[in-house]
């Protein structure tokens, strides 16, 4: 099957900067984002913030002024950006829209219409006429599990090691937050392999989203971590937590 050449089209004012690496990381699972344009009003204050981490990730910026108060020019800088792509890009196959308004609905459909893959990333409350629109539609409610926690009021237990002499072939008896999360172990190892033998890395959100996949019940939260990344760090003596650009780790099984 061919890769589609996808093109990612954000809209600001409904997106989170946080959740932008786990977003390219899910588009790539369909094809390959050889396009990140972010729409916003970029004099606006609000964004001063946003300018250096969508510059690490390759976004360009697309000026959207607001020259009438109540009228949404970034709704219709990205439309138009989208059509002068459909257009004057052919090798674009596939566009991803991170947006929770319904106003790209028709946008979606033209798309479709026009023979190309339309992916629509955007908050549960997003209207059902617009993610029906989508061949696929992803929240983004489900990538918060994977965002660090800037700060906690209650620090996490450190592991302490027992000192017992350990027999030939027995698990390095250590004293994590919840034991049980030991008898996972050797599955997150295989995930980890299977990411490795399918040629793509090990990246946390990578990792996680399959886990997730495979155990669809399984949170951090059930053994006493507040997210994936505080696991795998805490899991010392089993995995190595490489940090990977200014907002990405990946996750390496122990030798």
């Amino acid at each position: 099957m061919e890769t589609k050449n996808i093109a990612i089209l954000l809209d600001t004012d409904n997106t989170q900067l946080e959740y932008l690496p786990y977003i390219i990381e899910e588009v790539k699972q369909y094809g390959n984002p050889i396009i990140k344009w972010a729409f916003g009003n970029w004099t606006n204050s609000q964004f001063s913030s946003w300018n250096i981490p969508l510059s690490n990730l390759t976004f360009r910026l697309i000026q959207s002024p607001t020259h009438v108060k109540g009228k949404n020019t970034t709704d219709i800088s990205l439309v138009i950006s989208a059509m002068e792509l459909l257009y004057t890009q052919p090798h674009i196959t596939g566009f991803c829209i991170v947006s929770s308004d319904s106003d790209f609905m028709q946008l979606a459909m033209k798309l479709i219409e026009s023979n190309k893959f339309v992916m629509g990333i955007g908050r549960k409350q997003t209207p059902t006429p617009f993610v029906n629109a989508c061949h696929v539609f992803k929240y983004i409610d489900d990538f918060a599990y994977l965002i660090p926690e800037q700060s906690s009021v209650v620090a996490e237990p450190q592991k302490t090691v027992v000192e017992t002499p350990l027999k030939t072939g027995e698990i390095k008896l250590t004293e994590y937050p919840n034991q049980k999360i030991i008898t996972k172990i050797k599955k997150i190892k295989q995930i980890i392999t299977n990411i490795l033998n399918s040629n793509k890395t090990p990246i946390l959100a990578r990792v996680a989203q399959e886990i997730k996949r495979m155990d669809p019940a399984f949170t951090p939260n059930d053994y006493g971590y507040t997210n994936f990344l505080k696991m795998f760090e805490s899991l010392s003596d089993y995995f190595q937590v490489v940090p990977e650009g200014t907002s990405s780790h990946i996750i390496k099984i122990k030798q």
